[in-house]
């Protein structure tokens, strides 16, 4: 949260960032992206596929999906109504949104809460396959 209000208020302040930052930021973010994939197949070994519970799992994706869709839908017609400040580049990205995967940090943060590990791991591989499949066909009515 910090570091979203940070990056707005330098954007609002129209102050850009040295090169040298965004080029470390870069190479951090990949840093972090590949500990996390490596985390979240570690814990799929632990999975027994067999005894997954699917209907519940498919019944919290599709939840997920329909709210996300639907919060989403209601903020962009909100900000187009009221505001106008995005482009409509920046609309259409920002409506592909809930199609996205799960975030990985959420394995970590099971980790570190000492929860499900693999249940969590299971939830991004769904929705990273989902979203391969729904964002390509979401991007064809843009």
């Amino acid at each position: 949260m910090y570091a979203f209000l940070l990056a707005a208020g330098l954007r609002w302040g129209d102050i850009s960032s040295p090169d040298w930052l965004s080029a470390s930021a870069k190479a951090f973010g990949v840093a972090v992206s590949i500990g996390g994939m490596l985390i979240i197949g570690m814990n799929l070994t632990e999975v027994n596929f067999k005894r997954l519970n699917k209907r519940f799992l498919a019944e919290m994706m599709g939840i997920r999906l329909v709210a996300g869709v639907l919060l989403t839908g209601l903020l962009l017609f909100l900000e187009r109504q009221f505001f106008g400040w995005l482009e409509e580049e920046s609309l259409h990205m920002m409506a592909l949104l809930p199609l996205f995967p799960i975030a990985a940090n959420v394995t970590l943060f099971a980790s570190y809460l000492d929860a499900d590990e693999g249940a969590t791991a299971t939830w991004v591989l769904v929705s990273m396959l989902l979203s391969l499949l729904l964002i390509p066909l979401a991007s064809l009515f843009f």
